[in-house]
């Protein structure tokens, strides 16, 4: 197998155009573009890009730290790391690279996390199998390594990366992704996806394909699936699966079956049957208990459209109708105003979702604003909890208001910009009856009142002045 030169990655990766599409890609979306950091990499983007370059070209780039997120995915608690932004542009614009030189050594039927290979493309792929070759597919082997990423050695990673790419500046900075963490791979780190991918290609997928000419094979990441004629040829491809993913030193879980196809392979969402697909169940009852618990409709028209994007793959018209009251045919041609997708009344008259940026009242502490509208009486967490030991304690006041004038903090640490127009939320009575004030004497929009802070308690308490 012939190696990849390192210089002549490091050259495509250190070029301006990959970079800049790096970090359009890394900030994509409104929520990182508003953070501190996120603000300060647009307002720099120049000198960010000739300083990735700088670090890229000549290996210095490494991940300066991460932070731990403890979630629960599918049922299955899970902790991912998170680097920051200008970190993660920097592995973003490597890996990037480095995926298009190793997509073309995978097999035609691993998806996840590869471009143009996503769920429903190796869905599909299954189910054209399923019907030119139904003969050849009676029988499923269905497996799945125990904890993937957390488990794989990281010396056997770095032979594994040795066999494809030479070159000592950019194996260096592999090598810094994969020894992230002490043992493993971190969760979260773009790198680890296309590494996970790339060592199951090399040791599972290209045995089984190309020395043992199994002729369905399936892989999404860590999940496995081969299809065959007999009950035995599916038991023999279990013992080539468990010998190869021990060869690098995995271990498939214990759950692993052999069924017949009849029974529904369960895979990608979806349940595949011969002749028909139906949609998980674990699937359908999230969904179902959404829908009843959600008062919002346009959160409700969300997971509608959810929903629809995952039963127009299968042939499930008559759970969706069940499910939402909406005919699937109707649903892709219908508008939200035909479809009677309307706000709910609880917005009918209000105006607490002001189109602008949410800020925190401390950030204002000392800036002159104008206060341009407001509406009372919000229920917060925070009335919430006061509510259960004074009934008759009033939700907060949401006000939006412009900027006029900030302290010489503010500018330095670009909270928030003069003349920009945010909403924060007040709890302080003495500012209810400021914002009372100027709507009776029709003030608002026409005034100029500084907010200052005060102690209360040990407390600090925001006052309009």
């Amino acid at each position: 197998m012939k190696r990849e030169k390192g210089s002549d990655i490091l050259a495509e990766v250190c070029t301006e155009a990959n970079i800049r599409q790096s970090v359009t890609a890394v900030l994509r979306g409104s929520k990182r573009k508003r953070t501190k950091e996120g603000r300060r990499i647009i307002e720099n983007i120049d000198r960010i890009t000739a300083r990735l370059i700088r670090e890229i070209s000549t290996g210095t780039f490494m991940i300066s730290g991460f932070t731990e997120m403890h979630i629960v995915e599918g049922g299955k608690p899970r902790t991912v790391q998170s680097v920051p932004l200008y970190d993660r542009i920097g592995v973003h614009a490597i890996m990037t690279v480095i995926e298009t030189h190793v997509k073309r050594r995978y097999i035609h039927t691993t998806a996840a996390s590869i471009k143009g290979r996503g769920v429903h493309f190796l869905l599909h792929r299954i189910v054209d199998d399923l019907a030119a070759d139904p003969e050849g597919m009676r029988y499923i082997y269905e497996s799945d390594v125990k904890k993937f990423y957390e488990s794989i050695c990281q010396d056997f990673m770095l032979y594994a990366l040795r066999r494809l790419f030479k070159g000592k500046i950019l194996f260096t900075m592999l090598e810094r992704f994969i020894r992230l963490m002490p043992e493993g791979l971190s969760i979260g780190l773009m790198s680890s996806q296309c590494f996970g991918n790339l060592l199951l290609s090399m040791f599972v997928d290209h045995y089984l394909k190309d020395r043992r000419r199994v002729k369905h094979f399936y892989r999404y990441c860590d999940n496995m699936e081969a299809a065959t004629a007999t009950k035995r040829e599916a038991w023999a491809i279990r013992d080539m699966v468990h010998r190869q993913v021990n060869a690098a030193k995995l271990q498939v879980k214990a759950n692993d079956r052999v069924y017949p196809v009849t029974e529904g392979l369960d895979a990608l969402g979806m349940v595949i049957y011969p002749d028909h697909i139906r949609l998980r169940k674990r699937n359908k009852k999230n969904a179902a208990r959404k829908l009843h618990k959600l008062k919002s409709k346009r959160r409700r028209h969300e997971v509608i459209a959810s929903l629809y994007g995952q039963c127009k793959h299968g042939n499930c018209k008559n759970l969706f109708f069940k499910l939402t009251g909406i005919k699937m045919d109707d649903f892709s041609k219908k508008s939200l105003s035909e479809l009677g997708i309307k706000p709910g009344k609880r917005r009918v008259g209000k105006k607490r979702f002001f189109r602008c940026r949410r800020v925190n009242v401390s950030s204002l502490a000392g800036a002159t604003i104008c206060i341009i509208d407001f509406e009372p009486d919000i229920t917060t967490k925070y009335t919430q909890r006061e509510a259960a030991t004074d009934p008759d304690k009033e939700g907060r006041y949401l006000v939006q208001a412009q900027v006029l004038k900030i302290s010489p903090k503010q500018r330095a640490e670009r909270s928030v910009n003069k003349g920009e127009v945010v909403k924060f939320f007040t709890g302080v009575e003495d500012n209810y009856d400021i914002c009372d004030g100027l709507k009776e004497a029709d003030q608002l929009g026409n005034n100029a009142v500084t907010v200052e802070e005060e102690k209360s308690g040990g407390f600090p308490m925001y006052i309009f002045v």
